[in-house]
């Protein structure tokens, strides 16, 4: 298929859509504030499409599921379970060669991982260089190359193929550590090796300065985004915030900030050196800052006199991703579309996120909460098998 020369604009909206179980009863009580609230070219889009399909995020986060749909529209990307993030546009290196090594704070909760990202623990300078004097001695002796530069993020290769699948920083969020750690024979000498990590790391005296601080110690290398090489669609897209305050660029994440906004930058950073040889002009996509149907929405207001209003004047249009909890609705206003000028009346029903059929019983999560407690057993005792050195300092001058 030919490829358009232009990159689509997008506007993000989280929490757009209205879980369906209590949707239509509230629509049908705020219907009149919900259209209302919606800027013109929204109102038209909604009007004027005809089917907008449910996008699943199957298992990943709903914002790394909606770009990675942004760069692979056509779903060729190489992988399994998890996206092969660090392999996006590594065309000649081979499979399961490159990794992403992500600085963080790991967390093992009754219900699964919390897996802090870097930008969200108040890391000093010295900090980061302390975490990496521990881990690159380490990852050198394994096999690992690694950056000489202490980064918050970083691209880990070796020349072997280490065959696993791990998920993003926020696609881990809520998965058991049993399920995450791989346990292959081809994969047990990385095992034990970050095992161990994580108990140098516990004992390092930055972390228990850390800790008598009431900081969250830096105990984790996150390994993530391997696979096959597969070539972006587009280049990395700019982020844009829209908020009651206004429009502006976003390069920090903030803990006061949308969460949506958040990963948008955390995935700008994270991916956007892999985009540094591509020749695409990136677009953007600008995230609402979104206060919820039925009242006020001064963002709406913001996005609709500051972006859409100028965008309309010459001609250029926006594709919109309505986000839930599980997926994401798209609409894409194109000329067949805006031309139905007879069609002004938003089909709402586009802003409602079909239930998944799943809810559990009492039953059924007391067998969830069991079966977690039986694996965090079944964890231990892999840790204890996997502990050759364990506990106690890493000999760095001898064979693993």
């Amino acid at each position: 298929m030919t490829t358009p020369t232009r990159a689509p604009l997008w506007v993000l909206i989280p929490d757009a859509l209205l879980p369906e179980p209590h949707a239509q009863r509230f629509l049908s009580a705020k219907a009149d504030a919900v259209v209302s609230a919606l800027p013109k070219p929204l109102k038209q889009a909604l009007a004027r499409t005809g089917d907008a399909p449910y996008h699943h995020v199957d298992g990943l986060d709903v914002v790394e599921a909606w770009l990675l749909r942004h760069f692979d529209p056509e779903q060729q990307a190489k992988f399994d379970v998890y996206p092969a993030w660090a392999m996006i546009n590594a065309d000649g290196v081979p499979a399961f060669t490159r990794f992403m090594g992500t600085v963080g704070c790991l967390e093992i909760q009754r219900d699964g991982v919390e897996f802090t990202p870097p930008e969200a623990l108040a890391i000093t300078p010295e900090e980061l260089g302390a975490f990496w004097a521990v881990v690159r001695p380490v990852l050198v002796e394994h096999g690992w190359q690694c950056p000489n530069d202490a980064l918050l993020h970083s691209v880990l290769n070796r020349e072997e193929a280490l065959p696993m699948e791990q998920a993003s920083p926020w696609s881990i969020q809520g998965v058991r550590l049993t399920d995450y750690l791989p346990r292959s024979a081809e994969t047990a000498q990385w095992r034990k090796m970050w095992l161990n990590l994580q108990v140098e790391l516990h004992q390092a005296p930055f972390n228990q300065q850390r800790q008598e601080r009431g900081l969250k110690p830096l105990n984790a290398l996150w390994f993530w985004g391997a696979g096959h090489a597969w070539a972006a669609r587009w280049a990395m897209p700019l982020v844009k915030s829209v908020s009651s305050e206004g429009v502006f660029d976003a390069v920090v994440m903030r803990g006061e900030a949308n969460p949506a906004l958040n990963r948008l930058i955390f995935w700008n950073r994270v991916l956007g050196p892999l985009f540094i040889e591509q020749a695409l002009a990136p677009s953007a996509v600008y995230c609402v800052d979104f206060e919820g149907w039925g009242g006020p929405s001064p963002s709406l207001h913001v996005l609709n006199d500051d972006v859409l209003a100028s965008l309309s004047q010459v001609g250029v249009q926006v594709d919109w991703a309505l986000m839930g909890q599980g997926g994401w609705v798209e609409l894409h206003p194109r000329w067949p579309e805006r031309l139905k000028f007879w069609q002004n009346t938003p089909k709402l029903n586009h802003l409602i996120e079909p239930s998944d059929g799943q809810e559990l019983t009492e039953a059924e999560l007391a067998q969830a909460h069991r079966q977690a407690a039986l694996e965090q057993v079944q964890l231990q005792t892999l840790m204890q098998a996997d502990e050759p050195r364990a506990y106690g300092p890493i000999d760095h001058g001898g064979k693993p």
